[in-house]
């Protein structure tokens, strides 16, 4: 019954308004036929602000606002519903005052304004109503190694896009995104999701969900998060979220450090390949793919290149690389993290015209199965948890436009790195060497 609140509120405002009004124009004689309605509209106004009271009721106690912060709108609001119910039996039985009835709507009118300006706060901030509000410049974030990840690069974003919905005033999903400590608590389903093989964080989650999905956060219609602002946040959940770290311990690619924040709502060309004459996917084609589970997402509003997340599929096989029959053309970014792909699938994936990032972490893939790959256009390799050695990077010094390779607990020897760097003097290697998703180890003992 709470969800009905934003509904039912609108009836005691239009109706309860419109009986003052009615008042004020019965003292002409024009508007006296207008009178013997007024009970009647009164009555059906009384109703409307009983259920907005009752559905304000449910709404608050289900946890997605600070009770604090709702009393007062909840107050005047059971104050609209009695005052409301009084009125109507002034009109049952009229006492004689002279014009009782004006005074009590003038009353009531006052209550719903009131009412409505408080609720609206809550909704919208309180400086909806304001005429001469601040416009509210987004700050400038520049993205320096040493700078704190949280509270100069992750905290800014979060007050521009997700506070006003996670905030100190409403939390929707009892999730709190206004301290880094409430961060951590994660919202009413916890702060993880998917099982221990594919785990990651929600929000994580949640971000890379289709925009049309009633998950996906933020909201359609609210402001988006870019590429970049969500590959730096996925980087410092899976780090465990920790105040102290800096952008340099996120070992984030050189495209995401050197660019804007304030990219554009399309892709970089050094990023990806350009595609002029290329149609965009239909729906109905995707249907397949987001029904097996997978996260299908365009590099932009309407671009015809696609990005696909199979990362939270475990179960995903060789066998299901035959759902991209049709969409070879247009995939530029591949996740296949975690599942069960082996050299097998490298065969379809290497004839990907313009793939440019392939993950292939912890999956089974080996040297023999990455030789598939010397005749691709990739830019970005991740092989993180692979047996993959020094021979099958060897074969990948044809690629030109190579820029990342991330290897860390694969088989390469870092002895042998000085070699293949030589082969590769554009391409960044990166061995790691840094311990991921600590939040497990760090919310435990805060529990101990």
């Amino acid at each position: 019954m709470g969800v009905l609140h934003p509904l039912v509120i609108h009836f005691p405002i239009a109706l309860l308004l419109l009986a003052f009004f009615l008042e004020i124009y019965g003292l002409s004689a024009t508007g006296k036929k207008y009178k013997a309605s007024i009970p009647l509209i009164t009555f059906l106004g009384g109703i409307g602000a009983v259920f907005s009271a009752l559905s304000g009721y449910f709404l608050m106690n289900q946890g997605d606002y600070e009770v604090s912060s709702v009393e007062l709108h909840r107050n005047w609001g059971i104050a609209l519903a009695i005052g409301s119910a009084l009125l109507i039996v002034l009109y049952r039985f009229p006492p004689k005052i002279p014009h009782i009835h004006l005074l009590g709507q003038g009353a009531l009118s006052i209550l719903v304004l009131v009412t409505g300006h408080l609720g609206g706060n809550l909704t919208h901030g309180e400086d909806f109503l304001s005429l001469d509000k601040p416009k509210k410049e987004p700050k400038q974030i520049v993205l320096n190694q040493d700078a704190l990840v949280y509270a100069e690069i992750i905290a800014p974003i979060f007050e521009e896009k997700c506070v006003a919905c996670h905030g100190k005033t409403k939390q929707k999903g009892k999730l709190k995104l206004d301290q880094i400590e409430n961060v951590l608590k994660g919202g009413k389903n916890g702060f993880y999701h998917g099982s221990e093989e594919g785990k990651m964080a929600l929000m994580s989650h949640r971000m890379r969900l289709p925009l049309s999905d009633k998950q996906h956060m933020p909201p359609k219609g609210k402001t988006q998060l870019t590429e970049r602002e969500i590959v730096i946040i996925e980087k410092w959940l899976s780090l465990g979220a920790r105040s102290k770290l800096l952008l340099k311990d996120l070992q984030l690619t050189e495209e995401v450090v050197s660019a804007s924040m304030e990219e554009k709502n399309m892709p970089k060309t050094a990023d990806w390949p350009l595609v002029p004459d290329l149609a965009a996917v239909s729906e109905t084609m995707l249907t397949p793919l987001r029904d097996r589970g997978m996260v299908v997402l365009p590099l932009a509003s309407g671009h015809p290149l696609l990005q696909i997340n199979c990362q939270s599929l475990s179960d995903f096989s060789d066998k299901d690389g035959e759902l991209f029959k049709g969409l070879e053309k247009n995939i530029a970014s591949i996740r296949l993290s975690g599942t069960r792909i082996s050299d097998k699938s490298l065969k379809w994936i290497s004839g990907l015209p313009n793939l440019s990032k392939l993950y292939l972490d912890n999956t089974l893939i080996t040297d023999e199965g990455i030789a598939l790959l010397k005749n691709t256009e990739l830019r970005y390799l991740n092989l993180v948890g692979t047996s993959i050695t020094e021979k099958g990077l060897r074969t990948l010094s044809s690629l030109p436009l190579l820029k990342s390779v991330y290897l860390y607990q694969s088989e390469v020897k870092i002895e042998d790195m000085a070699e293949i760097q030589q082969r590769m003097p554009k391409v960044y290697f990166d061995l790691g060497g840094y311990k991921i998703d600590t939040l497990t180890m760090e919310v435990r003992t805060e529990e101990k």
